[in-house]
């Protein structure tokens, strides 16, 4: 036994020194063979590191896009609802808020527009007719009816997020026929509604929303959250679904996931389009 350990120790050090000696001479380890040739081990190491480096980076560059068209879309519904402030006429309604609370009654109005900066907004159904604003930091935010659509608009971005308290209250009937909603780095919940068509953008903040029953709602997240409920059952629905590294799911099934996902399926006479770009849409329904 020790003559073949010793054997073995010979054998190591003798293959080592020709080892040495050939790479010296300018000699290659060969070690993989493959298009019917035997290569060198430096070579076949690059060419699986290299193809590897290639489907990584394709990967990642689709799942970049995917985010960045994603944010974009988020980014332009904001941009949009910015470049409102200033432009719009003056109405019976139209004004700014200064530390206080607004109320108002109009059977005209059919559309809502909110774009919401940073704080907490609690958007809930009242008991009469009226629209109002009530909490606290309303010196941010302007409220105003342009034509058929009650807009909100915060415009001061020097605030603390911890300073404004907003509660939204909407008429007890009260149906609109379309929502627009952008939510920054702010959290907003947001009642049951119905509506034929509703838009809502959410950049870094969160959304929470019960019981949305509608036709067409069009979700684009980017880094933030959205958790919402809605009418019906999920046999209602058709959707498509893009995503970038975020995570879409339904009735806790995963839609898309990870890197740069794309799906489009279903039946159902209501349609979904969701974009998420690094943040989550989380989606259940009520049957």
């Amino acid at each position: 036994m020790k003559f073949l350990a010793k054997l073995a120790v010979v054998v190591l050090i003798l293959g080592g020194i020709l080892f040495a000696a050939g790479h010296a001479m300018g000699g290659s380890v060969y070690s993989a063979w493959y298009n019917g040739a035997l290569h060198p081990f430096r070579e076949a190491f690059s060419i699986g590191w290299s193809s590897w480096q290639n489907e990584r980076g394709d990967i990642v560059n689709d799942a970049k896009d995917a985010a960045r068209d994603a944010l974009d879309d988020a980014r332009d519904a904001l941009d949009d609802a910015r470049d409102a402030v200033g432009h719009h006429p003056e109405s019976e309604h139209t004004g700014s808020m200064q530390n206080g609370e607004t109320a108002f009654s109009d059977n005209h109005t059919k559309n809502l527009a909110f774009s919401l900066g940073r704080g907490e907004y609690t958007i809930v159904r009242g008991q009469d007719d009226q629209f109002s604003i009530s909490g606290t930091g309303l010196d941010a935010l302007t409220n105003w009816v342009d034509g058929d659509t009650w807009n909100i608009f915060y415009e001061d971005r020097q605030s603390k997020q911890e300073d404004r308290k907003v509660t939204i209250t909407l008429p007890q009937n009260f149906r609109p026929e379309q929502v627009e909603l952008n939510i920054g780095a702010a959290s907003a919940a947001l009642c049951a509604l119905g509506a034929d068509e509703i838009e809502v953008n959410v950049g870094a903040g969160s959304l929470t929303a019960d019981a949305l029953d509608t036709q067409e709602l069009e979700l684009t997240v980017g880094a933030g959250s959205a958790d919402v409920k809605l009418g019906g059952g999920w046999s209602d629905y058709r959707y498509d679904v893009t995503s970038g590294m975020g995570s879409v799911t339904a009735n806790g099934i995963t839609l898309t996931e990870g890197i740069a996902g794309e799906v489009a399926a279903g039946s159902g006479s209501r349609h979904l389009n969701l974009a998420c770009g690094m943040g989550s849409i989380n989606l259940t329904t009520q049957a």
